[in-house]
């Protein structure tokens, strides 16, 4: 008798079109509840968004850890760097941006390859950043360049040069292949933003080397994954 009295006083969903029960003081169900506060309290959003985030990349740190596993574990087969931050799957026989662009994007094709192991041995290889820089320098060395990304690509050479020459100032690697320039603080995507793009960007440290010498280091791609992978003690991976 009780739960029939309680069943009939329990207040519905105030949202139109919802006949769920309402959960609360709020005269909402959980769903408009939730969306409700979504998209009237900035800062709920926010902490929401954060957290979706960090549940994103600790399943597809699950994920890539799976097929890891399946390719022999977290060491690049060309020059044996286990340093998990500086570690990348290739494809084997190139494509994997074509494979990316297919799938819908870089979350999809790890979760194909997680339900597909056998495809993953097949496909995929383990290599560091430095070794998989230079298999695509590598591929595009018999491709014709265009007048302009010659110039630009002299200017970069010119720059490494006057910020110390070609040597990552972490670890002293030296091939020129592997190396890039990093912007000391941060801060380089906001940078290319407002220069209008990389080679607008290289233009301008070409002939501004006082901000150049302030703001860019020449690092390899393992230094520079390993230093945006642990930016401000924020690690992608375990």
């Amino acid at each position: 008798m009780l739960l029939n009295i309680l069943h009939q006083t329990s207040l519905k969903c105030e949202a139109e079109g919802c006949d769920k029960e309402a959960g609360g003081h709020n005269r909402l169900c959980w769903k408009h509840d939730y969306l409700k506060r979504y998209w009237t309290n900035p800062s709920f959003r926010e902490r929401r968004k954060l957290t979706k985030r960090t549940y994103g990349r600790r399943r597809l740190q699950v994920k890539r850890d799976k097929i890891a596993e399946a390719l022999g574990g977290w060491r690049c087969v060309t020059c044996g760097n286990a340093d998990r931050d500086v570690l990348t799957f290739d494809h084997t026989n190139g494509g994997g941006e074509a494979e990316r662009k297919k799938m819908g994007g870089q979350f999809p094709m790890i979760s194909h390859y997680y339900m597909h192991l056998e495809d993953a041995r097949r496909n995929l290889r383990v290599l560091c950043a430095n070794c998989n820089w230079r298999q695509n320098v590598i591929a595009r060395s018999n491709k014709r360049r265009s007048d302009s990304v010659s110039l630009r690509r002299t200017m970069w050479r010119i720059l490494i040069d006057r910020l110390g020459g070609p040597r990552c100032s972490i670890c002293g690697e030296q091939d020129l292949r592997v190396l890039t320039l990093d912007h000391i603080q941060g801060g380089g995507t906001a940078d290319r933003k407002l220069h209008g793009g990389y080679p607008e960007m290289i233009r301008y440290y070409f002939t501004h080397f006082d901000e150049a010498s302030q703001n860019l280091s020449v690092l390899c791609r393992n230094c520079n994954w390993k230093k945006h992978r642990t930016h401000a003690g924020k690690r992608y991976f375990a």
